[in-house]
């Protein structure tokens, strides 16, 4: 569930924005793990289809290691009357893109979570030339590495002058203890009341109706179910107002934001694999369809699959990082000289 409320996140945000700045900023970084939750019934299948799948989204928690891979790639036009109308002006006829985030991770020691995720993305603005974007970041405890291998000047010379400097450099980021290691990653003991109370609405969640047996298909190897599913949007809604008065945040509550107005317009359906050997979930595959949100109409479709699970991995810490200060090298950025206050960090 998750990669799901990650992915409904990325959706909101590429629609908020103003597309054309979208594509000269380049894709965010996201850092995501995976682990799911759901469902309502099915036609037929191997026993309780339910509880199948169910359990074998609760089993994807407890897996402590392994490979991820996530696609996202979609469309985005103007969509019709007004507010389409002025993207339209701000220069958005049609925007195209493909983002694929790829990586490992180990929490078997909670206090100790590692990560890798890397970034390739990909897109183009009214038919013109393909721009894009790679990148890393790797997590080590409270440590936070990021590189941009390589990056598009996006039709600005000011993104060469920025990056020029700073490309293929590692920079190091200490993080505040647990920031980067998920609640759910968590041994009961290292949880604080909050984290666990959020760890249990995550597990009581079902995000999932009209879910239908498919029959049996290969998945990396691994041989499994597959069920058609549909986004519950209504249940996703909940999930967030109950987060919001778990962590006492207001932005999660939906109500009359754009959040909320989002989830009424936005359609999720997809398919779900669940290993059969060990009934664990293994792929998520959807397509979304967003209908003018802030004059934005998007085509939207993304794949999320595990393996290797339990197994070793390595993370390497990267040498020769630097220590930067974010907000000095967003000044570099927005001077057209990137200038981060930077000092060797020692390994």
């Amino acid at each position: 569930m998750v990669v799901l409320v990650y992915f409904v996140g990325i959706i909101f945000n590429l629609t908020s924005m103003n597309s054309l700045k979208l594509l000269k900023s380049g894709v965010v970084l996201v850092s995501i793990l995976a682990l799911f939750t759901s469902c309502t019934w099915f036609d037929k299948g191997p026993g309780d289809a339910e509880q199948i799948v169910t359990e074998g989204f609760k089993k994807a928690q407890d897996v402590k290691s392994g490979d991820y891979i996530m696609s996202l790639n979609g469309e985005m036009s103007p969509a019709d009357g007004e507010k389409g109308e002025e993207v339209s002006k701000n220069g958005l006829e049609k925007l195209v893109f493909n983002v694929v985030f790829s990586g490992v991770y180990d929490s078997n020691d909670s206090k100790n979570s590692k990560f890798t995720l890397a970034l390739d993305g990909k897109g183009s603005l009214n038919g013109g030339k393909e721009e894009s974007l790679t990148a890393e970041m790797r997590g080590v405890g409270t440590d936070m590495y990021l590189v941009l291998d390589s990056m598009s000047d996006f039709g600005n010379p000011m993104y060469t002058a920025f990056t020029s400097s700073i490309l293929g450099q590692w920079y190091k980021i200490a993080m505040p203890e647990g920031a980067a290691t998920s609640y759910l990653s968590k041994s009961e003991e290292n949880m604080t009341p909050e984290e666990k109370k959020l760890k249990e609405l995550f597990q009581n969640t079902s995000l999932w109706k009209k879910v239908k047996y498919k029959g049996e298909e290969t998945v990396d190897g691994v041989d499994s179910y597959k069920y058609s599913v549909v986004l519950d949007k209504a249940a996703l809604k909940e999930f967030f107002v109950e987060s919001a008065k778990i962590t006492e945040n207001p932005m999660l509550s939906g109500g009359t934001n754009s959040l909320d107005k989002f989830l009424d317009d936005m359609e999720f359906k997809g398919f779900v694999w669940i290993a059969k050997s060990d009934m664990t979930f293994r792929k998520l595959s959807g397509e979304a369809e967003v209908e003018d949100i802030e004059g934005v109409d998007a085509e939207l479709a993304m794949t999320y699959s595990i393996s290797n699970l339990n197994g070793a991995v390595t993370i390497v810490v990267p040498e020769n990082a630097k220590e930067f200060d974010p907000m000095s090298l967003l000044g570099g950025l927005g001077a057209g000289v990137a200038e981060p206050v930077m000092m060797d960090t020692k390994q």
